[in-house]
Protein backbone atom coordinates (compact mmCIF):
# COMPACT_ATOMS: atom_id res chain seq x y z
CA UNK A 1 0.00 0.00 0.00
CA UNK A 2 1.45 3.36 -0.92
CA UNK A 3 1.49 5.88 1.39
CA UNK A 4 -1.69 8.15 -0.36
CA UNK A 5 -3.46 5.20 0.18
CA UNK A 6 -2.53 4.49 3.60
CA UNK A 7 -3.46 8.45 4.41
CA UNK A 8 -6.59 8.27 2.25
CA UNK A 9 -7.22 4.64 4.82
CA UNK A 10 -6.55 6.97 7.99
CA UNK A 11 -9.08 9.77 6.77
CA UNK A 12 -11.07 7.26 5.75
CA UNK A 13 -11.47 5.52 9.05
CA UNK A 14 -11.52 8.75 10.99
CA UNK A 15 -14.56 9.63 8.69
CA UNK A 16 -16.55 6.80 9.34
CA UNK A 17 -14.94 3.82 11.53
CA UNK A 18 -16.11 2.83 15.00
CA UNK A 19 -12.70 3.58 16.63
CA UNK A 20 -12.71 7.04 16.04
CA UNK A 21 -16.14 7.51 17.01
CA UNK A 22 -14.97 9.35 20.48
CA UNK A 23 -12.48 11.45 18.74
CA UNK A 24 -15.46 12.94 16.20
CA UNK A 25 -17.63 13.06 18.69
CA UNK A 26 -15.27 15.47 20.71
CA UNK A 27 -14.32 17.32 17.31
CA UNK A 28 -17.64 18.18 16.79
CA UNK A 29 -18.53 19.14 20.41
CA UNK A 30 -15.38 21.14 20.38
CA UNK A 31 -16.06 22.95 16.97
CA UNK A 32 -19.33 23.96 18.20
CA UNK A 33 -18.10 25.63 21.27
CA UNK A 34 -16.04 27.79 19.00
CA UNK A 35 -19.01 28.31 16.72
CA UNK A 36 -21.14 29.55 19.69
CA UNK A 37 -18.01 32.01 21.54
CA UNK A 38 -17.28 33.48 18.07
CA UNK A 39 -21.13 34.07 17.80
CA UNK A 40 -22.06 35.13 21.20
CA UNK A 41 -18.61 37.45 20.89
CA UNK A 42 -20.39 39.29 17.63
CA UNK A 43 -23.25 40.07 18.71
CA UNK A 44 -22.58 41.26 22.29
CA UNK A 45 -20.19 43.56 23.57
CA UNK A 46 -19.91 41.94 26.90
CA UNK A 47 -17.16 40.68 28.75
CA UNK A 48 -16.39 37.20 27.80
CA UNK A 49 -15.73 35.86 31.20
CA UNK A 50 -19.34 37.75 32.46
CA UNK A 51 -21.84 34.96 33.77
CA UNK A 52 -24.56 36.30 30.71
CA UNK A 53 -21.35 35.48 27.90
CA UNK A 54 -20.97 32.28 29.91
CA UNK A 55 -24.31 31.33 29.39
CA UNK A 56 -25.76 32.49 26.28
CA UNK A 57 -22.26 30.22 24.86
CA UNK A 58 -23.25 27.36 26.76
CA UNK A 59 -26.74 28.08 25.24
CA UNK A 60 -25.66 28.66 21.94
CA UNK A 61 -23.62 25.44 21.89
CA UNK A 62 -26.43 23.31 22.79
CA UNK A 63 -28.81 24.58 20.46
CA UNK A 64 -26.19 23.99 17.71
CA UNK A 65 -25.39 20.38 18.83
CA UNK A 66 -29.04 19.83 19.77
CA UNK A 67 -29.76 20.31 15.96
CA UNK A 68 -26.53 18.19 14.84
CA UNK A 69 -27.63 15.30 17.08
CA UNK A 70 -31.51 15.27 16.81
CA UNK A 71 -30.83 14.58 12.95
CA UNK A 72 -27.82 12.45 13.55
CA UNK A 73 -29.82 9.98 15.47
CA UNK A 74 -33.28 10.34 15.37
CA UNK A 75 -34.42 12.28 11.69
CA UNK A 76 -31.90 10.58 9.64
CA UNK A 77 -32.51 7.07 10.68
CA UNK A 78 -35.81 6.97 10.71
CA UNK A 79 -36.38 9.12 7.59
CA UNK A 80 -33.86 9.94 5.81
CA UNK A 81 -32.38 6.14 5.74
CA UNK A 82 -35.99 4.54 5.05
CA UNK A 83 -36.28 7.01 2.06
CA UNK A 84 -39.11 9.49 3.28
CA UNK A 85 -37.74 12.43 2.22
CA UNK A 86 -40.14 14.74 2.27
CA UNK A 87 -41.15 13.80 6.03
CA UNK A 88 -37.27 14.48 6.45
CA UNK A 89 -36.95 17.97 4.97
CA UNK A 90 -39.83 18.84 6.75
CA UNK A 91 -39.00 17.72 10.02
CA UNK A 92 -35.48 19.23 9.72
CA UNK A 93 -36.77 22.40 8.68
CA UNK A 94 -38.94 22.52 12.06
CA UNK A 95 -36.71 21.02 14.37
CA UNK A 96 -34.29 24.08 12.96
CA UNK A 97 -36.88 26.68 13.32
CA UNK A 98 -38.27 25.85 16.43
CA UNK A 99 -34.84 25.37 18.30
CA UNK A 100 -33.46 29.03 16.76
CA UNK A 101 -36.51 30.52 18.49
CA UNK A 102 -35.64 28.91 21.41
CA UNK A 103 -32.33 30.27 21.04
CA UNK A 104 -33.43 33.96 20.30
CA UNK A 105 -35.71 33.57 23.39
CA UNK A 106 -33.22 32.34 25.44
CA UNK A 107 -30.65 35.52 24.91
CA UNK A 108 -33.54 37.46 25.14
CA UNK A 109 -33.90 36.37 28.62
CA UNK A 110 -30.49 36.05 29.48
CA UNK A 111 -29.36 40.10 27.88
CA UNK A 112 -32.98 41.32 28.54
CA UNK A 113 -32.17 41.86 32.09
CA UNK A 114 -28.92 44.01 32.05
CA UNK A 115 -29.16 47.25 30.88
CA UNK A 116 -25.61 47.05 28.91
CA UNK A 117 -25.80 48.71 25.57
CA UNK A 118 -25.47 45.61 22.86
CA UNK A 119 -25.70 44.56 19.64
CA UNK A 120 -27.35 41.48 19.77
CA UNK A 121 -30.10 41.39 16.96
CA UNK A 122 -32.14 39.80 19.85
CA UNK A 123 -32.57 43.20 22.09
CA UNK A 124 -35.77 43.78 23.95
CA UNK A 125 -37.97 43.44 20.19
CA UNK A 126 -36.18 40.61 18.98
CA UNK A 127 -38.82 39.86 16.35
CA UNK A 128 -37.18 42.72 14.12
CA UNK A 129 -35.84 43.30 10.35
CA UNK A 130 -32.14 42.87 11.49
CA UNK A 131 -33.62 39.58 13.47
CA UNK A 132 -35.24 37.94 10.61
CA UNK A 133 -32.33 38.50 8.56
CA UNK A 134 -29.72 37.29 10.48
CA UNK A 135 -32.56 34.49 11.49
CA UNK A 136 -32.46 33.75 7.72
CA UNK A 137 -28.60 33.77 7.58
CA UNK A 138 -28.08 31.42 10.17
CA UNK A 139 -30.70 29.08 9.26
CA UNK A 140 -28.74 28.35 5.75
CA UNK A 141 -25.82 28.16 7.87
CA UNK A 142 -26.96 25.64 10.34
CA UNK A 143 -28.01 23.62 6.92
CA UNK A 144 -24.98 23.80 5.54
CA UNK A 145 -23.11 22.83 8.34
CA UNK A 146 -25.79 20.31 8.47
CA UNK A 147 -24.94 18.83 5.51
CA UNK A 148 -21.52 18.45 5.87
CA UNK A 149 -21.94 16.74 9.02
CA UNK A 150 -24.65 13.73 7.83
CA UNK A 151 -22.72 13.25 4.88
CA UNK A 152 -20.42 11.18 6.53
CA UNK A 153 -23.49 9.79 8.41
CA UNK A 154 -25.03 8.34 5.05
CA UNK A 155 -21.53 7.31 3.27
CA UNK A 156 -21.47 5.02 6.55
CA UNK A 157 -24.64 3.88 5.98
CA UNK A 158 -24.51 3.15 2.36
CA UNK A 159 -21.10 1.24 2.98
CA UNK A 160 -23.07 -0.80 5.63
CA UNK A 161 -26.34 -1.47 3.14
CA UNK A 162 -23.28 -2.54 0.62
CA UNK A 163 -21.62 -4.86 3.09
CA UNK A 164 -25.22 -6.44 3.70
CA UNK A 165 -25.87 -6.73 0.18
CA UNK A 166 -22.56 -8.08 -0.33
CA UNK A 167 -23.21 -10.81 2.41
CA UNK A 168 -26.43 -12.05 0.86
CA UNK A 169 -24.85 -11.98 -2.40
CA UNK A 170 -22.64 -14.81 -0.59
CA UNK A 171 -24.84 -16.09 1.09
CA UNK A 172 -26.76 -16.67 -1.94
CA UNK A 173 -23.86 -18.29 -3.65
CA UNK A 174 -23.44 -20.78 -1.02
CA UNK A 175 -26.64 -21.79 -0.95
CA UNK A 176 -26.45 -21.96 -4.45
CA UNK A 177 -24.16 -24.33 -4.65
CA UNK A 178 -25.46 -26.65 -1.75
CA UNK A 179 -28.39 -26.96 -4.06
CA UNK A 180 -25.96 -27.75 -6.99
CA UNK A 181 -24.19 -30.19 -4.22
CA UNK A 182 -28.34 -31.85 -3.38
CA UNK A 183 -28.98 -32.06 -7.66
CA UNK A 184 -25.84 -34.23 -7.93
CA UNK A 185 -26.67 -36.14 -4.92
CA UNK A 186 -30.11 -38.12 -3.36
CA UNK A 187 -31.61 -39.90 -6.52
CA UNK A 188 -28.60 -40.19 -8.78
CA UNK A 189 -26.45 -41.66 -5.87
CA UNK A 190 -29.37 -43.51 -5.30
CA UNK A 191 -29.21 -45.29 -8.84
CA UNK A 192 -25.19 -45.50 -8.66
CA UNK A 193 -25.54 -47.75 -5.62
CA UNK A 194 -28.03 -49.87 -7.10
CA UNK A 195 -26.67 -50.33 -10.33
CA UNK A 196 -23.33 -51.04 -8.17
CA UNK A 197 -24.87 -53.58 -6.12
CA UNK A 198 -26.71 -55.19 -9.33
CA UNK A 199 -23.52 -55.45 -11.33
CA UNK A 200 -21.18 -56.55 -8.39
CA UNK A 201 -21.56 -60.24 -9.07
CA UNK A 202 -21.90 -59.75 -12.95
CA UNK A 203 -18.84 -57.48 -13.48
CA UNK A 204 -17.13 -56.76 -10.28
CA UNK A 205 -14.60 -54.18 -11.89
CA UNK A 206 -16.94 -52.13 -12.89
CA UNK A 207 -18.76 -52.03 -9.95
CA UNK A 208 -15.78 -51.32 -7.69
CA UNK A 209 -14.73 -48.60 -9.90
CA UNK A 210 -17.77 -46.88 -10.10
CA UNK A 211 -17.87 -46.96 -6.24
CA UNK A 212 -14.52 -45.27 -6.24
CA UNK A 213 -15.75 -42.58 -8.50
CA UNK A 214 -18.28 -41.81 -6.24
CA UNK A 215 -15.80 -41.56 -3.22
CA UNK A 216 -14.08 -38.95 -4.65
CA UNK A 217 -17.11 -36.54 -5.81
CA UNK A 218 -18.71 -37.02 -2.36
CA UNK A 219 -14.62 -35.92 -1.10
CA UNK A 220 -14.82 -33.18 -3.74
CA UNK A 221 -17.93 -31.86 -2.74
CA UNK A 222 -17.45 -32.03 1.34
CA UNK A 223 -14.33 -30.50 0.95
CA UNK A 224 -13.26 -28.66 -2.06
CA UNK A 225 -16.90 -27.14 -2.94
CA UNK A 226 -15.99 -25.54 0.87
CA UNK A 227 -13.46 -23.35 -0.66
CA UNK A 228 -14.02 -20.06 -2.80
CA UNK A 229 -12.16 -21.39 -5.19
CA UNK A 230 -10.64 -24.48 -6.71
CA UNK A 231 -7.68 -25.27 -8.98
CA UNK A 232 -9.49 -26.19 -12.67
CA UNK A 233 -7.76 -29.68 -13.06
CA UNK A 234 -9.40 -30.54 -10.15
CA UNK A 235 -12.84 -29.22 -11.32
CA UNK A 236 -12.10 -31.53 -14.90
CA UNK A 237 -11.76 -34.33 -12.33
CA UNK A 238 -14.62 -33.82 -10.53
CA UNK A 239 -16.50 -33.33 -14.06
CA UNK A 240 -14.89 -36.16 -15.22
CA UNK A 241 -15.80 -38.72 -12.73
CA UNK A 242 -19.72 -37.45 -12.33
CA UNK A 243 -20.04 -37.97 -16.12
CA UNK A 244 -17.92 -41.63 -15.75
CA UNK A 245 -20.90 -42.45 -12.86
CA UNK A 246 -23.48 -40.42 -15.42
CA UNK A 247 -22.63 -43.32 -18.25
CA UNK A 248 -22.59 -46.09 -15.52
CA UNK A 249 -26.69 -45.06 -14.97
CA UNK A 250 -27.07 -44.96 -18.70
CA UNK A 251 -25.45 -47.26 -20.55
CA UNK A 252 -26.72 -45.58 -24.14
CA UNK A 253 -24.77 -41.87 -22.98
CA UNK A 254 -20.77 -41.40 -24.08
CA UNK A 255 -18.61 -38.26 -23.02
CA UNK A 256 -15.87 -36.63 -24.74
CA UNK A 257 -13.43 -34.12 -22.32
CA UNK A 258 -10.53 -32.43 -23.87
CA UNK A 259 -8.01 -29.57 -22.40
CA UNK A 260 -6.45 -27.30 -24.54
CA UNK A 261 -3.70 -25.69 -22.32
CA UNK A 262 -2.12 -25.68 -18.81
CA UNK A 263 -5.48 -26.45 -16.21
CA UNK A 264 -2.75 -26.39 -12.78
CA UNK A 265 -2.09 -22.93 -12.49
CA UNK A 266 -6.34 -21.81 -13.21
CA UNK A 267 -8.87 -21.18 -10.18
CA UNK A 268 -12.11 -21.36 -10.72
CA UNK A 269 -15.53 -21.14 -8.25
CA UNK A 270 -16.44 -24.91 -7.62
CA UNK A 271 -18.84 -26.49 -9.28
CA UNK A 272 -19.22 -23.72 -11.80
CA UNK A 273 -19.40 -25.81 -15.28
CA UNK A 274 -21.50 -28.75 -13.67
CA UNK A 275 -24.71 -27.17 -13.94
CA UNK A 276 -24.52 -26.48 -17.77
CA UNK A 277 -22.96 -29.57 -18.36
CA UNK A 278 -25.93 -31.49 -16.50
CA UNK A 279 -28.20 -29.33 -18.59
CA UNK A 280 -26.87 -30.97 -21.77
CA UNK A 281 -26.16 -34.42 -20.50
CA UNK A 282 -30.01 -34.09 -19.11
CA UNK A 283 -31.33 -33.31 -22.93
CA UNK A 284 -28.87 -35.70 -24.43
CA UNK A 285 -30.21 -38.98 -24.79
CA UNK A 286 -27.84 -41.86 -27.03
CA UNK A 287 -25.62 -39.22 -28.11
CA UNK A 288 -22.09 -38.10 -27.33
CA UNK A 289 -21.56 -35.45 -25.17
CA UNK A 290 -18.44 -33.08 -26.23
CA UNK A 291 -16.56 -30.78 -23.32
CA UNK A 292 -13.53 -28.99 -24.43
CA UNK A 293 -11.63 -26.11 -22.44
CA UNK A 294 -9.38 -23.57 -23.93
CA UNK A 295 -6.81 -21.79 -21.26
CA UNK A 296 -5.28 -19.15 -23.02
CA UNK A 297 -3.05 -16.55 -20.96
CA UNK A 298 -5.70 -15.66 -17.66
CA UNK A 299 -9.02 -16.70 -20.06
CA UNK A 300 -10.84 -20.00 -19.77
CA UNK A 301 -12.88 -20.88 -22.92
CA UNK A 302 -15.34 -23.66 -22.04
CA UNK A 303 -17.67 -25.41 -25.11
CA UNK A 304 -20.07 -28.08 -24.22
CA UNK A 305 -22.33 -29.44 -27.18
CA UNK A 306 -23.93 -32.79 -28.38
CA UNK A 307 -24.27 -34.78 -31.80
CA UNK A 308 -28.03 -34.99 -30.60
CA UNK A 309 -30.34 -33.62 -28.38
CA UNK A 310 -34.03 -33.28 -26.64
CA UNK A 311 -34.00 -29.47 -28.25
CA UNK A 312 -37.65 -28.58 -26.46
CA UNK A 313 -36.52 -29.66 -23.05
CA UNK A 314 -33.36 -28.06 -23.71
CA UNK A 315 -34.91 -24.41 -24.35
CA UNK A 316 -36.74 -24.95 -21.98
CA UNK A 317 -33.77 -25.15 -19.26
CA UNK A 318 -33.88 -22.47 -16.56
CA UNK A 319 -30.43 -20.76 -16.77
CA UNK A 320 -30.97 -17.58 -14.62
CA UNK A 321 -29.35 -19.15 -11.40
CA UNK A 322 -26.19 -19.80 -13.85
CA UNK A 323 -26.03 -16.20 -14.71
CA UNK A 324 -27.05 -14.12 -11.26
CA UNK A 325 -23.98 -16.71 -10.14
CA UNK A 326 -21.49 -15.75 -13.22
CA UNK A 327 -22.23 -12.07 -12.88
CA UNK A 328 -21.87 -11.95 -9.30
CA UNK A 329 -18.44 -13.79 -9.32
CA UNK A 330 -17.22 -12.34 -12.49
CA UNK A 331 -19.48 -9.14 -13.40
CA UNK A 332 -18.43 -8.13 -16.85
CA UNK A 333 -15.70 -10.18 -17.35
CA UNK A 334 -17.65 -13.30 -19.19
CA UNK A 335 -19.87 -14.24 -22.43
CA UNK A 336 -22.14 -16.68 -21.70
CA UNK A 337 -23.93 -17.87 -25.22
CA UNK A 338 -26.64 -20.76 -25.55
CA UNK A 339 -27.85 -21.84 -28.67
CA UNK A 340 -29.48 -24.88 -29.97
CA UNK A 341 -26.04 -26.42 -30.61
CA UNK A 342 -23.85 -25.37 -27.95
CA UNK A 343 -23.17 -23.51 -24.90
CA UNK A 344 -20.03 -21.71 -24.72
CA UNK A 345 -18.36 -19.66 -22.08
CA UNK A 346 -15.59 -17.52 -21.57
CA UNK A 347 -14.42 -15.63 -18.59
CA UNK A 348 -10.94 -14.47 -17.22
CA UNK A 349 -9.36 -16.46 -14.35
CA UNK A 350 -9.42 -15.45 -11.05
Amino acid sequence: MTDKQKEGSTFHDFLIGDRYRIWRHLLLIGGMICIAAEQTNNYHILDRTSTQSILSLIVVAIIHLSIIYINLYILAPKLLYTKKYLKYIIWTTSSIIVLYLTLGIAEYLIYGQISLTRTSVYSLNFLNIAALIDFVFVFALALVCLSGILSTSVLRQLEIENANISQLKKDYLLSEVEQLKDRISPDFLFAILNNAGKTATEDPEASSISLVRLSKILRYQLYDCSRDKVLLKSEIAFIENFLSLYQFHNKTFRYDITTDGDTEKIFVPPLLFIPLIQVMADTSHESILYIKFIITDNTIGFICNSDSKDNERFNNADFSGIQQRLEFLYQDSYILTINSKMIVLQLNAL
